[in-house]
C-alpha cells in the first residue's frame, strides 16, 4: 500500500518546468488530518539538483497554515526534473509526508501518457478467449488502448470493437492483426490499419509475388536469396500497412523457435541498419524462461541508438489469454500524444514519444527508450499510474458484465465515462 496515495489528496503532480506553480495537498482521513490554523514545515529537494539557489544549496524551509485540511503553498519548479517535498508536523502529531512532483518542458507538459498493448490474440486464432473478452480485461488492468492483432486475421478486432461500439467507454479499441506473408517467416504486426494485409495478400497473391520481386533490386548488399526475398517482402508489408493507415510494427526479432532465431542474423541487421518498420517490439510475451530474449532485443535496441539508428519501442504482452500468469499484462507501451486517438497515437510512436515497460509479476517495472521518457515514466508508475488503474479496474469489470449480459452496466459505464481524463486534468497544472 502506497500511504501517500492512499491517504492524501495532491494536484497537481504534473507541472511546467520554469513556472511557479500552486501545490495542493489535501489529507482525506482523521489520522492523518492537518489541523486547522496549525503550521506545518515543507522542505524542498530538487531530484537532479538543478535550482535557482546553487546545486547543493536549498530553499530556505516554507511555514504554511493548514486551512480546512489542507496545505497550499508556491514552488518554482527549475528545469525538467522529479522533486520531492517532506512536510514536518511541528507538533509531532503525525509523521513526516514525503511526495513528488514532476516538471516538464513544454512539448512534453501539453502530451498525456496512455498506456496500450498493440500485440494479442483471441480465440480466433490460437488464444482461448474472445476478442471483446480481451478487450474488457485490458481495460481492468489499466490500459488506455489495445489490439487485437490474430494470427491471419483482421475481423476479430473488428468484432471487438462492434461489442462495445454502443456504450460509453474509455477504451480505445484499435483494429489490428498479424501478418503472415508468403513464403516469409517474419511476423508484422498491423496496429490501426483500416484494411487487411493477410486478406489483400490472399485475394492477390500474385501481384504479391510479382511487386515482392520487383522490390528485391532495392535489398543492396545481402546475397543470400532467402534472405533478400524475405526483406523485399517486409518491405512491401510494411508500405502495405502504412497504405491501409496502420502503424507497421516488427514483431519480436529475438524469439526462438525449434531451429533459432525466427528469422536470421542477415535479416535482423538489414532490418535494424534501414529501419523500413515504423516501430519495434523490444519487450514481449515471453515466458519467465524465455526472458533472455527480450535482454537480447533490449540490448540490441541501444547498440543500434549507439551507433544513432534510433528505433521507437514498443512493450507489448503477446498474450493469447487474459489470465495474468499468461503473459497477460507483462508488457506494455506508454505513448505520449496529444489525445487518446488512433491518429495520434501512431503519430506519437512514430515520433518516437513512446517507451516500453516490463511488467514481470512480483517485479519491479522496468522502462526502455529515450533517458528523458525512462525518467518521466519512472515517475508516472509511482505517482499517478496506480491512481488511473484504481479507476480503469472496475470499468473493466462493468465492460465484463455486459458482455456477460448484465444490461445495468451500460449505465454505469456511462456514469464512469471520462474518469480517468479527468484525473488527469486534475493532475496536471493549469496553464495560465
Amino acid at each position: 500500500m502506497n500511504k501517500v496515495l492512499d491517504f492524501y489528496d495532491i494536484y497537481p503532480k504534473v507541472v511546467p518546468a520554469g513556472k511557479e506553480t500552486m501545490i495542493h495537498v489535501r489529507s482525506l482521513f482523521d489520522h492523518v488530518r492537518f489541523i486547522d490554523g496549525a503550521e506545518y514545515e515543507v522542505l524542498y529537494y530538487p531530484m537532479e539538483r538543478v535550482s535557482p539557489y546553487g546545486e547543493y544549496q536549498y530553499q530556505r524551509p516554507q511555514l504554511v497554515v493548514a486551512q480546512d485540511g489542507m496545505l497550499v503553498f508556491s514552488q518554482y519548479f527549475e528545469a525538467e526534473q522529479e522533486h520531492m517535498f517532506v512536510i514536518n508536523d511541528l507538533d509531532e502529531k503525525m509523521d513526516a509526508l514525503r511526495f513528488r512532483i514532476y516538471s516538464l518542458g513544454e512539448d512534453l507538459f501539453m502530451k498525456r501518457p496512455f498506456k496500450g498493448d498493440l500485440h494479442m490474440h483471441s480465440s480466433y486464432s490460437d488464444g482461448t478467449e474472445s476478442p471483446a473478452y480481451m478487450a474488457a480485461s485490458c481495460r481492468k488492468i489499466g490500459l488506455d488502448f489495445m489490439a487485437i492483432t490474430d494470427h491471419h486475421q483482421y475481423e476479430p478486432s473488428l468484432e471487438a470493437q462492434s461489442k462495445f461500439a454502443e456504450l460509453s467507454t474509455d477504451l480505445l479499441i484499435c483494429a489490428g492483426e498479424e501478418v503472415h506473408l508468403p513464403d516469409n517467416p517474419m511476423h508484422i504486426v498491423n496496429f490501426g490499419g483500416q484494411s487487411s494485409i493477410n486478406e489483400f495478400v490472399a485475394q492477390h497473391e500474385e501481384d504479391y509475388y510479382l511487386q515482392v520481386k520487383a522490390l528485391e533490386s532495392q535489398i543492396v548488399g545481402v546475397e543470400d536469396q532467402d534472405a533478400r526475398f524475405q526483406l523485399a517482402s517486409a518491405k512491401w508489408g510494411f508500405e502495405r500497412i502504412r497504405r491501409a493507415g496502420g502503424l507497421a510494427i516488427f514483431a519480436h526479432p529475438f524469439w526462438e523457435v525449434w531451429t533459432g532465431y525466427y528469422v536470421s542474423r542477415t535479416v535482423i541487421d538489414y532490418l535494424m541498419d534501414h529501419q523500413p518498420y515504423d516501430a519495434i517490439e523490444v519487450c514481449t510475451g515471453y515466458y519467465a524462461h524465455e526472458e533472455y530474449a527480450n535482454n537480447l532485443q533490449i540490448a540490441r535496441y541501444y547498440e543500434e541508438q549507439r551507433k544513432g539508428k534510433v528505433s521507437a519501442v514498443l512493450g507489448v504482452s503477446d498474450a493469447h489469454t487474459a489470465s495474468p500468469e499468461r503473459l497477460f499484462g507483462w508488457a506494455y507501451t506508454v505513448v505520449f500524444a496529444d489525445a487518446l486517438e488512433l491518429d495520434s497515437l501512431v503519430s506519437g510512436i512514430k515520433g518516437r514519444c513512446s517507451v516500453a515497460v516490463s511488467s514481470l509479476p512480483h517485479q519491479h517495472q522496468m522502462v526502455y527508450g529515450s533517458w528523458r521518457l525512462v525518467k518521466y515514466t519512472q515517475f508516472l508508475i509511482r505517482e499517478v499510474f496506480p491512481l488511473h488503474d484504481r479507476l480503469c479496474l472496475p470499468e473493466g469489470e462493468q465492460m465484463l458484465a455486459h458482455l456477460a449480459g448484465d444490461r445495468r452496466a451500460a449505465k454505469q459505464l456511462s456514469i464512469m465515462q471520462g474518469q480517468t481524463i479527468n484525473l488527469y486534468n486534475r493532475l496536471w497544472a493549469k496553464v495560465v
